[in-house]
């Protein structure tokens, strides 16, 4: 278990016990996608608990625990959309949008997902970072940009563009796919595993021997994500054809 992830569990357990003493709601956000994966495995049965990001399909989201009695709506998040609009063929990115957010010493669990289309972008973050967003950040990577609070149905995410990988394996062993779609050796392969910079399914993976099924997610730190779309055919030599698709 990461750092990261046993401070998840820490902070988990502490919610929990302060929503048993006094049946208010507590909150935890935003997480990331293995965050929430691992989150989910550690919360108490006998508690409610509702994840959102403000967007549809967000990867990340804020968690909220409250007593399974409470009528709990999501109104209670304390989060505020926001929309910056600037010139056409900018070259803005997810990245540069962050470092502006970044750059005014607010804590990244403290934004949600960033999505960056042609001219405009959309973000959700908790009040009082949106409050410093929406009078701060009025230039993104010296590009002016105009921020609004605008309506949660509003917000949108661009579709995932993928390329497609396909290639062959001796074993559906994780190292094996790993340094297939990375191009490095199976002992460099292993290292990233051991290092936990490999997460399939959003949780973290110290097992090289792992077998990779048709739906498995991977992310490989520093390659990108990875879903395995088929893996289920056989090569004339008897190998094990992947086919893959890699998130652009």
């Amino acid at each position: 278990m990461t750092e990261s992830l046993s401070f998840i569990k820490r902070r988990i357990d502490d919610i929990a016990s302060s929503v048993k003493k006094d049946g208010k709601p507590k909150f935890l956000g935003f997480l990331s996608e293995n965050e929430i994966v691992f989150a989910k495995l550690h919360l108490r049965i006998d508690l409610g608990h509702t994840f959102y990001g403000g967007f549809e399909n967000a990867e990340r989201q804020i968690l909220a625990v409250y007593p399974k009695e409470l009528n709990f709506s999501v109104s209670a998040f304390s989060v505020i959309p926001i929309k910056f609009t600037y010139i056409k063929n900018s070259g803005l990115t997810h990245r540069d949008f962050l470092g502006a957010f970044m750059s005014l010493k607010i804590e990244r669990k403290t934004v949600g997902d960033i999505s960056v289309f042609d001219g405009v972008c959309y973000t959700v973050a908790l009040k009082d970072a949106a409050k410093l967003i929406l009078s701060e950040v009025n230039k993104v990577n010296n590009i002016g940009v105009k921020p609004q609070i605008c309506e949660f149905s509003d917000l949108q995410k661009p579709e995932n563009a993928k390329v497609q990988l396909r290639f062959t394996v001796t074993s559906n062993r994780l190292d094996a796919v790993v340094s297939s779609i990375t191009h490095l050796s199976r002992e460099r392969a292993k290292d990233l595993i051991s290092n936990c910079e490999v997460l399939v399914n959003s949780l973290n993976v110290n097992k090289f021997v792992k077998p990779l099924t048709c739906g498995d997610k991977i992310t490989v730190r520093g390659y990108g994500k990875f879903v395995v779309e088929n893996c289920d055919e056989i090569s004339k030599k008897g190998k094990i054809v992947f086919n893959i698709s890699k998130y652009i």
